[in-house]
């Protein structure tokens, strides 16, 4: 019955944020990466490290439909996956065992938030991103779950995190926190190698870049012909590597209050008030919440200790 109840709610919120988004959506191409990525879409090409193949096929079918142009449909597939994304965190809150008001309070932060609607009306690869973070958390909940946990939720649950590393090379660390939480509450060998085996079948779409490249598409930028090209564009060798800057105290300090300064931004002083009195007030759910928080927090900790980025206006934006 909570199934159902999740999955009406879920179907609601995500239709409301898609005409929400519908109506802000960009009609033509938008700053950043947009335009390569349109390209991309519409040639089936490559577009920069590591190759993003999964929203690659995604944004192809929305550039086949019959109407609008070629942005303005790559940019309704933003929009649709926002809204998907919306409709899972309601999910989310319901298995996470929020009452009717928070987690409509949640969703409505959620959804309305700068870093979600930004991303949901351009061509930009964070809205899917944000739908397999989101659709690896509901899924890791299912395989804790007593009532549901089985061999097919762990199915779900690695297929779909190795799917989520197609989508966002940072998708890697909570996907790593998740898959321990499912794991330990029962660890066996046999379990252990179902989990790589469907981590590996979802990952496998990486091969649509090779199979690419050797088709010579207007856009490669990878030329990923061979498995060690692709080997350097998963790894971003060709993109100018990860690291940006030396390891410096201050450096650190500023990202990680640029990044906070962002949330509050974009979340609005009330919705981070509420958030901190949902996560005070959690009471038996802090056994969901605190490894999903934690997965969370993953992303930016990634991001300070791998990347070492200047926290200025432009990477801020991405």
């Amino acid at each position: 019955m909570r199934w159902t109840r999740a999955g009406a709610g879920s179907l609601v919120a995500a239709a409301i944020a898609a005409f929400v988004y519908g109506l802000t959506l960009s009609p033509s191409v938008g700053a950043g990466d947009s335009g390569e990525l349109i390209l991309a879409a519409h040639s089936l090409g490559i577009p920069h490290p590591p190759g993003y193949p999964l929203w690659l096929l995604l944004a192809r079918c929305a550039d086949l439909l019959p109407w609008g142009t070629v942005a303005l449909r790559v940019n309704a597939l933003s929009a649709l996956l926002a809204a998907a994304a919306v409709g899972l965190f309601y999910h989310l809150a319901v298995r996470c065992g929020l009452g009717r008001p928070g987690r409509i309070a949640a969703t409505l932060v959620f959804g309305g938030s700068t870093l979600v609607w930004d991303s949901a009306v351009q061509a930009e690869v964070y809205s899917l991103a944000t739908v397999l973070f989101l659709a690896l958390a509901v899924a890791a909940v299912r395989a804790r779950s007593s009532r549901s946990a089985g061999a097919r939720a762990d199915a779900i649950f690695f297929f779909a995190a190795g799917m989520a590393l197609l989508a966002h090379q940072t998708l890697l660390f909570p996907a790593l926190v998740l898959a321990a939480w499912v794991l330990l509450r029962r660890t066996s060998p046999a379990r252990c190698f179902a989990a790589i085996a469907w981590t590996l079948a979802g990952f496998s779409l990486v091969l649509l870049l090779p199979v690419r490249s050797g088709a010579h598409p207007w856009l490669d930028w990878g030329h990923d012909q061979n498995l060690a090209a692709l080997w350097d564009n998963l790894l971003r060798r060709n993109y100018g590597g990860l690291r940006q800057n030396p390891f410096r105290i201050s450096l650190i300090a500023d990202e990680v209050t640029a990044m906070g300064g962002l949330v509050v931004a974009s979340c609005g002083i009330v919705g981070i008030a509420l958030a901190a009195v949902g996560a005070v007030t959690s009471g038996r759910r802090r056994a969901v919440l605190l490894p999903l928080t934690f997965a969370v927090l993953t992303i930016p900790a990634a991001l300070v200790a791998f990347l070492a980025f200047t926290p200025d206006a432009e990477h801020l934006a991405q």
